[in-house]
């Protein structure tokens, strides 16, 4: 069963408890002398460091009230001064406004609803659709309306607690009471002819019976000059309370206006920035012009001299007229290149008839030295390029490999009886080189298979190494390091898997290689 906690208000706070003191031990000794005394904690502050203050929580509030007016305590010869304790003040938001002070039943928003984490009025919070943005309507802030982190409703607590313990009086635990004789009355007897009042020997005499609505005419007095005194009270701390929240204003003001001066600084120093590199680009913007035109006159330079290169080497003018005119200047005008051979290509003259025009590329013109039935040589070009992406992938079948190469041991071995070691070391690599291509399937890069990740494999390489020299030396600390890391390469090459299948299992219905690669393996368990 639980046991009910302990209200602040029958608690009390002991001061000055020093960190060396056990509070266990203490809080023996304080109970023996207090037993209405049920718990004692030490407080804490935000950073949650323990603080040099007690709380003491009593079961009786006549035995805090005569804590608090004694106004301290004696534990083992050492005196510690006790005050009352005095809890958070609690912040009302309203469920409905989200505003701070009131109740739902008090709220002057009648007709709508306002959202606590957006911060939108809609007429039912129910047909309500929330962006799921948090927006405070406080401070404007990502969080909700009515979060306790809000810094409104920390300032709002803040100066409610500090105006509530500048003006906290203590209860009034003893009540005066005045004898009256009308709240014990008579009563009548059930014979009228012989009725007899009983006196009680504490009863006042009949003469002072007079009096009784004086007395409580000066009882009401004193209670209404003690309900106005009370009211004033409050009015004062409302006030100030209203004070210290217009100087929060007036703070928090001040401190938006230096955010602002800061902003528009800021956006001063950017537009001055941005005119620095507007400057800057358009500096770079003449250079590249500058560039362009030596570029133009370069080019205007090369085709001059590509005209003269291309009206020397072949000279088509005086022999097909007008059609070679038009061919050079269209070169020249493309930019083209005229690419010959380095020999004579026609067998009745020694001339090169044969050229090619390129631009961008380099190509190579070769002609064919051997016989040939034609009246001039063959020739093919060679154009060079780099390709950087390898588009296929292979895979060698060892097994066919070992196979095969068993059929040749007998054959070899008597071919190493010659003793012609270099002869024969030539031509068992040329047999090996042919042997691996013949074993090997090359395929589309797009049909390769996902393989163990190189860092998972160096990580199991690694891992076997340090097994290996455990084994050879001994040292237990190196097996139990190369079981963990094969434990975690495990691991991680267990997940790799799950996302594989799981990547291969979401493209299993797309067009493309992955489907197929993923039926094909996986028709033979249907």
């Amino acid at each position: 069963r639980k046991t009910p906690s302990i209200p602040p208000q029958l608690s009390a706070v002991i001061q000055n408890v020093g960190f060396n003191i056990d509070i266990d031990e203490f809080s023996e000794n304080v109970k023996e002398l207090y037993p209405e005394i049920v718990n004692l904690v030490r407080l804490k502050d935000r950073t949650q460091r323990d603080l040099k203050l007690i709380k003491a929580e009593f079961n009786s509030v006549t035995a805090r009230n005569a804590v608090l007016q004694a106004k301290d305590m004696t534990v083992n010869y050492m005196r510690f001064q006790v005050v009352e304790y005095l809890a958070l003040a609690r912040v009302l938001v309203c469920s409905r406004c989200m505003g701070i002070g009131h109740f739902q039943k008090n709220c002057p928003q009648k007709d709508q609803v306002t959202c606590k984490t957006c911060g939108e009025k809609c007429d039912d919070i129910k047909d309500h659709a929330c962006s799921g943005i948090a927006k405070c309507i406080h401070c404007q802030q990502d969080h909700w309306s009515n979060a306790t982190k809000c810094p409104i409703i920390k300032d709002y607590r803040a100066a409610l607690t500090k105006t509530l313990v500048a003006h906290h009086s203590p209860a009034v635990n003893e009540i005066p009471y005045n004898m009256n004789i009308m709240n014990f009355p008579t009563l009548p007897s059930n014979d009228s002819r012989n009725a007899v009042a009983p006196t009680a020997p504490w009863a006042p005499q009949p003469q002072m019976q007079g009096i009784t609505f004086d007395l409580q005419t000066d009882m009401m007095a004193g209670l209404i000059k003690h309900i106005s005194d009370e009211a004033n009270k409050t009015r004062e701390c409302h006030e100030k309370f209203m004070q210290e929240m217009i100087r929060r204003d007036e703070e928090q003001k001040q401190k938006i206006k230096v955010l602002e001066d800061r902003i528009e600084k800021s956006e001063r120093e950017f537009a001055t920035l941005h005119e620095d590199q507007k400057s800057k680009v358009k500096k770079l913007e003449d250079r590249v012009e500058q560039l362009q035109q030596k570029n133009k006159q370069l080019v205007e330079n090369c085709n001059i001299e590509l005209h003269e290169i291309t009206g020397s080497l072949v000279d088509l003018g005086h022999k097909d007229g007008e059609n070679a005119e038009h061919l050079l200047d269209w070169a020249v005008s493309q930019s083209l290149a005229a690419i010959t051979p380095n020999c004579p290509t026609s067998l009745r003259s020694d001339r090169e008839i044969d050229y090619a025009l390129v631009t961008g590329v380099q190509l190579t013109v070769q002609a064919y030295t051997g016989n040939t039935t034609s009246d001039h040589k063959p020739i093919f070009g060679v154009l060079a390029y780099e390709n950087t992406k390898n588009s296929t992938e292979c895979l060698t079948y060892w097994k066919v490999f070992y196979f095969f190469l068993s059929y040749t041991h007998v054959y070899w071995e008597t071919r190493w009886a010659d003793k012609k070691f270099n002869e024969n070391y030539d031509k068992l690599n040329q047999f090996l080189v042919l042997l691996v291509e013949r074993c090997t399937k090359y395929f589309p890069i797009e049909m390769a298979r996902g393989a163990i990740p190189k860092e998972l494999r160096k990580m199991l390489s690694y891992s076997r190494a340090l097994g290996f020299q455990a084994k050879r030396t001994g040292d237990e600390r190196l097996s139990v390091e190369s079981t963990r890391i094969r434990n975690a390469v495990r691991s991680e090459l267990k997940q790799f898997r799950q996302s594989q299948l799981v990547k291969q299992l979401a493209e299993r219905h797309k067009p493309g290689r992955g489907s197929m690669m993923f039926w094909n393996r996986t028709k033979k368990h249907f």
